[in-house]
């Protein structure tokens, strides 16, 4: 992350566990990000794609319930995906890429998010828009784990975050984010042990002709009993974080359009809302763009596009998404 940021927005990052590049968008903009959750249909998430996308479905099977099951999840992952899928979390949750999104980045680059926070392109992941009321819970406390349906990812995921409404003590709402993350056991190791699972699936399955291992090469090799015990390694490594408590944690103020940056692999949580009105939020994610010869993928979670654009740092402008663009890549140390 130290590589990916300003040196102000990343020891930010890690006293605070945010940054505030001092974007601040205007009603206009506010606006025009509500329409298009306005004209999304209400659906629910396909968060559930998580839990049933594994790559443990393609391992070998100890009963005829438990291949049933896996056979279910491979070839009709949203049956069993609706089990999984948060409904009380938000009334409204749109995941994807949808038309806010470079309406969003060009705000940003207008207002200078490159000199304030970012010196490297970032691959723009997909965006979500968030509604609530009083009576929907909220997240609790977590961090976003490596997700075998997303595939690639890194420990340096950043999200960009705005409310859509002044969020304070009495409205609630606010979101809690880890701070003094460079104290935790597992933070500086995180990129590594991305690496390392990298390597161990180019051992065990052929990479395509671009370099790039496919997530389906690997579902579909015959090594894939090793891959997937590389994969729970990771997740292993990754969870072996303690979770801090309140106190560990910052609680971010915000007025509405007050763009804030966090790191989503780090503990982050929402409190409770107390007003009688809708509580409504727009999420950009984003990761970096290492070299680990992991394959990022077309979709999110299913059938959701996503990865459409490149945030490139040096011209300092959206361009559409090149997987095998590899001069926009660059080591992870």
């Amino acid at each position: 992350m130290q590589n990916i940021l300003t040196q102000q927005a990343y020891e930010q990052i890690i006293q605070n566990g945010y940054f505030q590049p001092g974007i601040i968008l205007s009603q206009h903009i506010l606006d025009q990000l509500q329409q298009v959750f306005l004209n999304t249909p209400k659906k629910n998430t396909n968060v559930g794609y998580h839990w049933v996308s594994s790559i443990d479905t393609y391992t070998s099977s100890n009963t005829a319930k438990e291949f049933f099951t896996k056979f279910i999840n491979r070839k009709f992952p949203a049956i069993n995906g609706r089990k999984h899928m948060t409904h009380n979390a938000y009334n409204k949750w749109v995941h994807g890429s949808s038309q806010a999104l470079p309406i969003f980045w060009q705000a940003c680059i207008q207002q200078g998010i490159v000199s304030a926070a970012i010196q490297k392109s970032l691959l723009i992941s997909h965006d979500i828009i968030a509604e609530n009321n009083i009576n929907d819970s909220m997240f609790p406390m977590h961090y976003d784990g490596f997700s075998w349906s997303l595939f690639y990812q890194s420990g340096d995921d950043l999200t960009f975050y705005v409310p859509l409404q002044d969020l304070n003590e009495q409205s609630g709402g606010r979101i809690l984010v880890e701070r003094n993350v460079d104290q935790s056991e597992n933070y500086h190791s995180r990129n590594s042990d991305i690496a390392e699972f990298s390597r161990r699936c180019h051992d065990a399955v052929k990479p395509n002709e671009s370099g790039w291992l496919m997530r389906k090469s690997a579902e579909l090799s015959r090594s894939v009993d090793q891959v997937a015990e590389a994969h729970r390694q990771l997740i292993m490594a990754r969870s072996a974080r303690q979770i801090p408590s309140v106190q560990d944690m910052s609680i971010i103020n915000a007025k509405a359009g007050e763009v804030f940056i966090f790191n989503n692999k780090n503990y982050h949580a929402i409190e409770p809302w107390r007003l009688s009105s809708k509580r409504l939020n727009y999420i950009v994610r984003t990761l970096p763009l290492y070299d680990f010869a992991l394959q990022p993928p077309q979709h999110f979670l299913g059938t959701a596009k996503c990865n459409r654009y490149i945030f490139n740092q040096a011209k300092n402008c959206l361009e559409p998404f090149d997987v095998n663009a590899r001069a926009l890549y660059y080591d992870w140390d």
